[in-house]
């Protein structure tokens, strides 16, 4: 790989691990009851100690990495790929033993409007009206149109105890310049809702981008888009407004070459917000260095800021002044959303709110002075001060060095290397890589939104849009080489298209000020019976031969402990809230029904595959807890993995699995935190990906998964056809017959102590049990049929699919290539139970078995400077 390579590369992993950052503070936590001002209860965010942690080594690693990419070496690459992965296999241990080992109740607020969004169009609307909104008190239409909640609250002066009885009001006038206004006129006028207007922004900056990069360098569209994903969309869908000046600014980089456009989008974004201003100075720095007109810049900057300002400061100025200062002389909370200095007082260590001034000014200066006098070591480096001065700063809000993370990407490739950069890597590699990136990504964000909002999952817009997600997943990793010829254009009506279609699928509990409680620790009768077989195997016991009902019933951590509650003038009281023990219901196969009809059983057998209970034994005989054993089992498995691309020097696919790792981090990762059923499976599965070029290691691993999960075996055919495509008749051979032979001998013993246990393994798929997920059969039968119960007409569906995609996919095999390991989703998707998480790995399986099995590049190894920065 060339140093150009290497230094986007690196780049996207300094993007997703600050993201990371952000995203690990926010979901490892609770908030808590502090008190009520005025009748209104108030909840504060506290992130567990440990996550604080971890969210700013992850927030200090992102900031090194930048450095790091200024004139990589391999040594360098090295440390940079064994860090963050490390990192990530860190975070999700800590994950686990944040949330405890024991039940324990957590309340998340879900996506609501916030006071900034509505201040902002609150002051379009006064200018609409023909008044001056720095003249304009807005408490009276926030009271009536926004939660408490969600208020900036003022505390007195002097005191550093943030406690409800300390506020004396909240932010309920215009504090901002006046370009936040004037950028929600057009939407306020012509009646679009605020966030699709921001999608509309933000459309038409991703054109801009996808227009400008050229060739085969538009692949890293989709990579930037994925390594920033859990953050990219967050103006679209979580009420914020960073796309007001975040474009603008996208706009000025992309078209250096003119000083008046780039002059007024800077001018735009420095007065949108007063925090860019400290951004567009070392990006001035960075311009001027690099040979760019900055003096014509900075004049029509300077004249068009004038523009915008004067008038309003010239109507009244004492208001103008007063209103825009707020934020520095009001006391106003420490914000409780990302990581800093601020997060010592997580720790009990409290410093003055001087001190936090005093640092936000002492690192800007030395900035200033590093950037100036160093530029030739440091380059595109120096846009990395405004994020260490946010550090220091007593309200680390994301949106205050966030999104400077992609400026800084395309600052490098748009300013310092003009345009032309070089990647080695193959159109074919390139493409892949951003496409399963891309995917992933969005599967993460689904697979997230389905953990905090499951109890709106079944809506049935929702059901068919995730419906259509996962089918259309195979189709844009087999056309990704199309990322090279659409039009700029087709972008933005996408992202405009797809924004509009989730904002109108978004539930009405989104829409206001609502909290999210789950039981963490609970589990499930799928998560809880493979671990009481698994005891029973320890004891001797066939454990098909048991039935666990009274066990079940008894056992604390069975349940499920989820509800969404409105915010109210009620305090929430989290002790009157318990988990309720849910049973999986089933008809008889042989039984007849209508709607509702018969008498229902409840699954309390174990109805499994054998080795899913197996797979946790290792952790009952050496006392692990189950809820640590399965993340811990996983990182040994892309532990396993990863070192053998190190081994073989493959630092191509090792640089590509940690990407692709950090883009997906909910599938690859974080969901291992909530007891999946489907652990056991993945794990053999990468394991054997692991020591591919061992076919019978590949073959035994394949064996014990097709024993864990439903999942494996309608892979395994499929599985079977990419093997012997890829290694051939005797590597096939092999592997063909370890598998079998090891998948049999674990059944035999279950099987022939008690004949019955082959049916209550298949039990899932005979009987009738109701109709849950995404999957057609439950859209058609809610919708259509109006029944929860899958019709007899329903039964051979999934039969049928798995005959057409397996003919399909052996006659296609050549060019399907990997894209063919997904082709179960399809079959998953006739099924009547198809929850998002039996879907969700099948295209990081296929990724993997992509980077092991096929060559990535003509390169061998790589070849960078070993300078020094």
């Amino acid at each position: 790989m060339n140093k150009e390579t290497v230094t986007i590369f690196i780049l996207l992993l300094s993007l997703g691990v600050t993201a990371l950052s952000v995203f690990y503070y926010y979901n490892i936590g609770t908030y808590n009851y502090v008190g009520s001002y005025n009748g209104y209860p108030l909840y504060w965010y506290t992130p567990f100690l440990p996550a604080v942690v971890v969210s700013i080594i992850s927030f200090t690693l992102g900031i090194l990495l930048v450095f790091t990419s200024l004139n990589p070496s391999e040594k360098r690459l090295k440390i940079s790929l064994i860090s963050v992965f490390a990192l990530l296999l860190v975070s999700l241990l800590v994950a686990r033993f944040s949330f405890g080992f024991s039940t324990e109740k957590i309340l998340l607020e879900l996506p609501s409007p916030t006071d900034a969004q509505l201040i902002q169009l609150l002051a379009s609307k006064s200018l609409l009206d023909g008044h001056n909104p720095y003249t304009e008190n807005f408490a009276r239409q926030m009271l009536s149109s926004l939660a408490p909640q969600q208020y900036t609250w003022i505390f007195k002066s002097g005191t550093n105890n943030y406690t409800p009885s300390n506020i004396i009001g909240f932010v309920h006038v215009f504090d901002y310049l006046p370009s936040a206004a004037l950028y929600y006129l057009p939407a306020v006028a012509l009646g679009i809702p605020a966030n699709i207007y921001n999608s509309i922004i933000l459309a038409v900056g991703s054109a801009l981008i996808f227009h400008r990069l050229k060739g085969k360098n538009k692949a890293l569209f989709p990579l930037l888009l994925s390594s920033f994903m859990f953050i990219y969309f967050a103006p679209l869908l979580l009420y914020r407004n960073t796309a007001g000046w975040l474009i603008p600014f996208v706009i000025a980089i992309l078209f250096p070459d003119n000083p008046l456009l780039a002059g007024a989008m800077l001018a735009w974004a420095s007065t949108y917000r007063l925090y860019v201003l400290i951004f567009t100075i070392f990006y001035l720095i960075l311009l001027s260095k690099e040979g760019y007109n900055v003096k014509d810049t900075i004049k029509y900057g300077l004249v068009f800021a004038l523009l915008l300002d004067a008038p309003f400061v010239l109507l009244n100025p004492t208001a103008f002044i007063n209103d825009n200062l707020i934020p520095f002389l009001a006391n106003f909370r420490p914000y409780d959303g990302g990581p800093g200095l601020v997060s010592l007082t997580y720790f009990g260590i409290t410093i003055d709110k001087i001190f936090y001034y005093l640092g936000l000014s002492a690192s800007l200066v030395i900035g200033l002075v590093l950037s100036l006098k160093y530029y030739h070591k440091l380059s595109y480096g120096i846009l990395t001060f405004p994020l260490i001065s946010f550090f220091f700063y007593y309200r680390p809000l994301p949106s205050y060095y966030l999104y400077f993370l992609p400026l800084i990407f395309l600052s490098y490739i748009f300013i310092v290397r003009k345009g032309d950069i070089n990647i080695d890597l193959s159109s074919n590699s390139l493409a892949r890589i951003s496409s399963y990136s891309l995917v992933l990504g969005l599967l993460s964000i689904i697979y997230m939104y389905g953990v905090y909002t499951f109890g709106v999952l079944l809506n049935l817009e929702i059901g068919l849009s995730l419906f259509i997600l996962f089918a259309i997943t195979p189709l844009i990793i087999y056309f990704r080489d199309l990322v090279f010829k659409i039009n700029s254009w087709f972008i933005f009506i996408i992202i405009v298209l797809v924004s509009v279609m989730i904002l109108g699928f978004i539930p009405s509990q989104l829409h206001g000020t609502n909290f999210v409680l789950m039981g963490h620790g609970y589990i499930g009768d799928a998560m809880l019976l493979p671990n009481l077989a698994s005891e029973s195997i320890i004891k001797g016991i066939n454990p098909y031969t048991c039935n666990f009902q009274q066990i079940m019933a008894r056992d604390p951590y069975f349940g499920s402990l989820y509800k969404i509650i409105p915010y109210s003038d009620v305090p929430i009281n989290l002790t009157s809230i318990n988990a309720s023990k849910v049973f999986t219901p089933y008809y008889t196969p042989k039984g007849t029904y209508m709607y509702y009809g018969l008498p229902t059983d409840n699954v309390t057998f174990y109805d499994y595959p054998p080795m899913n209970a197996i797979f946790l034994i290792p952790a009952h005989l050496l006392h692990i807890p189950i809820r640590l054993w399965e993340p811990l089992t996983y990182e040994v498995a892309i532990t396993a993995l990863f070192l053998q691309l190190l081994r073989r020097k493959e630092w191509e696919k090792s640089l590509a699995l940690v990407v692709i790792i950090l883009s997906g981090y909910f599938v690859s990762l974080y969901g291992f935190t909530f007891l999946l059923d489907s652990t056991s499976w993945i794990v053999f599965i990468i394991l054997g990906m692991a020591f591919y070029d061992i076919p019978f290691v590949f073959g035994l691993m394949t064996g014990l998964a097709i024993d864990s999960m439903p999942q494996a075996i309608v892979l395994f055919p499929f599985l079977l056809i990419y093997v012997y495509e890829k290694m051939g008749k005797d590597y096939f051979k092999q592997y063909f017959l370890t598998a079998v032979l090891s998948a049999l001998l674990i059944l035999l013993p279950f099987v022939l102590t008690y004949p019955e246990s082959l049916y209550l393994m298949l039990f899932p798929v005979i009987a009738k049990l109701p109709m849950a997920g995404i999957g057609i059969t439950t859209l058609l039968g809610t919708a259509v049929y109006h029944t929860v119960w899958p019709l007899s007409s329903f039964k051979p569906i999934p039969y049928i699919t798995l005959a057409i995609t397996l003919t399909l996919g052996y006659l296609l095999r050549k060019r399907l290539g990997e894209v063919l390991i997904m082709l179960p989703m399809y079959i998953i998707l006739t099924f009547t139970r198809s929850y998002p998480e039996y879907l969700l790995y099948y295209p990081y399986i296929a990724f993997l078995l992509w980077i092991t099995m096929e060559k990535m590049t003509s390169y061998q190894g790589i070849k960078i400077s070993n300078n020094n920065i």
